[in-house]
């Protein structure tokens, strides 16, 4: 499911494109994109949420053996860090 920013202003959703590129999409209430992070080995991403006052994103991946991980972007420099 999509993640709304604390104010409203900013969605976090899956997006899979025609050639099983996942990525998350960071949208205005538009739905005009913002931003996107693409996923690390081209993971499928689950539940993006807004953390820290919004200024990241904490999602999980999943590999094929369905084996998960914990990671979050860090919207002001466009960074990925690998939680757990």
């Amino acid at each position: 499911s999509p993640g709304l920013s604390s104010d409203g202003s900013k969605i976090a959703a899956i997006y899979n494109d025609p050639n099983l590129e996942h990525q998350i999409h960071i949208l205005d209430t538009k739905g005009i994109k913002i931003d996107q992070i693409n996923v690390p080995m081209n993971y499928y991403p689950c539940y993006p949420k807004f953390i820290e006052n919004d200024q990241k994103i904490a999602y999980t991946i999943r590999n094929d053996k369905s084996e998960m991980a914990l990671l979050t972007y860090h919207i002001s420099d466009k960074t990925t860090e690998v939680i757990i």
